[in-house]
């Protein structure tokens, strides 16, 4: 039975070795080059197997035994360290010539790359576990491990569903179709991965009993983790990773409506003269939930448009930079620009009752064609977000066209859009309070009532940001 069971360490699919006599031995790999440095003797065989056939670990020692005497063990086990590290080693377990699953890029710094748990030991798979579908493989990742696992057998998987409730190894070679050893390999190899925790005898596991982890909700500590630590086997930064698949999403939205609305300009000359300093205008933000009887006017709407959200110039994509960029008075990953405002008008002096795109080229309003209920329904959800008394006069909806960033940024855009919306939040809140106007920024919105009231298909463009806007009680003027 165990002479059937192999675990084979080779390199990840989309890797490559690179030996140059003169640069040392490189390995490329989806997220860039790992530099492995000075050619040492009996490596440069390893390196090979590893990067062709693959062996096991007891293989490969006796391959650099062969090759050099003289060497270390030690030196070789440091390189499948760095491999690993690197996220270009992946280790499968095999069991009579088929593959079990593989492990990639499990960090083997300290020295173990499996446990053999204890048949009485009780496991389950962990909360923060996420399986899924890549191409036509299944596989596991969590935001608690650089490891990922790709299943490739179904007694595998089987053993995962049986492993969402505690269970030992005995109880789970009872009934699954692998034997006792292959299957202690499979749950070792799962378990030092940190894809299951150990449950003890009284009491929650680790994961569920620390308030570090307990409080954390796991759809969102993956993202957080997809975000700020690469991801084995993906790129990182800005790579295009659809370019030649789709067509980048234009610079520009088209106007979400008809009736066209001009708004006047502000003289930021006059502004930058007379509004009040920086230091100043910090220091008087505040979340402003009340709003005077008289309401805001258009033209302190369209003041606050012009110096937060306008294009200030727009550069169209080019065979070179295909995507095009817009120069805003906020930043934007790329120069994307993802976002659009909409506006709920509640109660405005000069701009009837409704829900307005803005044009930021044009610094227009266009009006999109809706029933007044659903726009009212808008602004009773920011009242009861805010827990203010009445409906704000104005509702500021940031939607996201997720593919203006996505197109560039891939798996970070959605990150990249919510740092986006912050910054823009505080550009608001700055220039209203220097303006004198009052200004809450809310925690939560309904992208499904947005949804209806566009038109838009919320997986191209979606709500992911709003401010309540209004004019300010005299005390806070």
């Amino acid at each position: 039975m165990s002479e059937d069971l192999r675990e084979v360490f080779r390199l990840c699919a989309e890797s490559t070795l690179e030996l140059d006599p003169l640069r040392g031995a490189r390995v490329r790999g989806p997220a860039g080059r790992l530099v492995l440095g000075e050619r040492l003797p009996g490596l440069d065989v390893v390196l090979e197997r590893i990067a062709t056939t693959g062996a096991t670990g007891r293989e490969l020692l006796e391959l650099h035994r062969s090759a050099a005497p003289d060497g270390k063990p030690t030196e070789m086990i440091a390189l499948l360290g760095r491999l690993a590290r690197g996220n270009v080693l992946c280790r499968t377990l095999e069991w009579q010539g088929s593959a079990l699953l593989t492990v990639r890029a499990s960090d083997a710094s300290r020295g173990r790359w499996a446990v053999a748990p204890e048949p009485a030991a009780v496991l389950q798979l962990s909360r923060f576990v996420r399986i899924h579908r890549e191409g036509t493989g299944l596989w596991l990742e969590s935001p608690l491990t650089s490891a990922r696992v790709h299943v490739h057998d179904r007694r595998v998987a089987a053993s995962l569903h049986d492993l969402a409730s505690p269970s030992s190894l005995t109880a789970l070679a009872a009934h699954e179709g692998l034997p006792g050893p292959v299957l202690g390999a499979v749950v070792g190899m799962l378990l030092v991965g940190g894809f299951l925790v150990r449950i003890p005898s009284k009491g929650l596991a680790s994961e569920d009993a620390e308030p570090g982890l307990g409080m954390w909700d796991p759809v969102e500590l993956l993202a957080h983790h997809r975000a700020r630590q690469p991801r084995s086997g993906v790129p990182i930064g800005k790579h295009l990773p659809f370019a030649g698949r789709f067509e980048p999403p234009p610079v520009l939205a088209p106007p979400c409506g008809r009736e066209r609305i001009a708004l006047a300009s502000p003289d930021l000359d006059d502004r930058r003269h007379h509004d009040p300093p920086l230091a100043a205008v910090m220091e008087q933000r505040r979340s402003r939930r009340e709003h005077a009887t008289a309401p805001i006017d258009v033209d302190a709407l369209a003041e606050l448009l012009f110096r937060t959200l306008r294009a200030r110039a727009i550069t169209p994509g080019t065979p070179d930079e295909r995507q095009g960029r817009s120069d805003r008075p906020y930043p934007s990953a790329g120069a994307s620009h993802p976002l659009e405002a909409y506006l709920a008008v509640g109660r405005c002096e000069g701009l009837d009752r409704g829900f307005y795109h803005y044009h930021p080229q044009q610094h227009a309003l266009y009006r999109v064609e809706t029933h007044g209920e659903p726009v009212q329904a808008l602004l009773r959800d920011a009242m009861t977000a805010s827990g203010a008394a009445d409906p704000p006069q104005v509702l500021l909806v940031l939607g996201a066209r997720f593919g203006r960033t996505a197109w560039a940024y891939g798996h970070l855009a959605h990150r990249l859009i919510l740092q986006e919306v912050g910054v823009v939040l505080q550009s608001v809140y700055l220039v209203a309070t220097a303006m004198g106007l009052a200004a809450c920024a809310l925690g939560t919105g309904d992208s499904s009532r947005f949804a209806a009231i566009t038109g838009l298909d919320p997986r191209v463009e979606a709500s992911v940001g709003e401010i309540m806007l209004g004019s300010a009680p005299a005390e806070l003027e």
